[in-house]
């Protein structure tokens, strides 16, 4: 492996770890808030934490959607090597439709790194938010007990 496939390879492993680490982030979170409510009665003072857990929800559903996409964009990167090193079967050595093909994969994968972008700090920002409403949620509650 040449360098600089060594540091695209890095790239992309540090990126598959800090998604992996929001996903078990953001679990963590909806299971550490569900502990907290049980055997609580449903009020409405409880809003802001299911506010945070739809939140917390989202960050997971784009941390897969994130993963889903890198690895669509992996593939197509596979098989736009395939084209260009006239292995693929439905190009073989045809210059035009290697070309052809290179051209258009690369599109995909130039499409699929920019919504994998976008969700990927969508991801972020979903459990950040969590994080927040999970706060006015406690400090509701705290309030709300002082008058007890």
């Amino acid at each position: 492996m040449d360098p600089a496939q060594q540091e695209r390879q890095n790239l992309l492993d540090t990126q598959r770890k800090a998604t992996y680490v929001l996903l078990a982030a953001a679990g963590g979170a909806i299971a550490f808030a569900l502990n907290q409510t049980q055997g609580i009665a449903l009020t409405w003072s409880q809003i802001p934490l299911f506010i945070a857990l739809a939140f917390w929800g989202l960050s997971i559903f784009s941390g897969y959607r994130y993963i889903q996409y890198l690895a669509s964009t992996l593939y197509a990167s596979c098989v736009r090597f395939q084209v260009l090193s006239g292995e693929h079967p439905d190009c073989g050595t045809h210059p035009q439709k290697m070309q052809a093909a290179a051209d258009g994969i690369s599109q995909a994968i130039e499409s699929n790194s920019e919504i994998a972008n976008r969700i990927g700090k969508r991801q972020f920002w979903w459990l950040i938010y969590g994080g927040l409403f999970y706060i006015v949620w406690h400090v509701v509650e705290m309030a709300l007990r002082v008058g007890e």
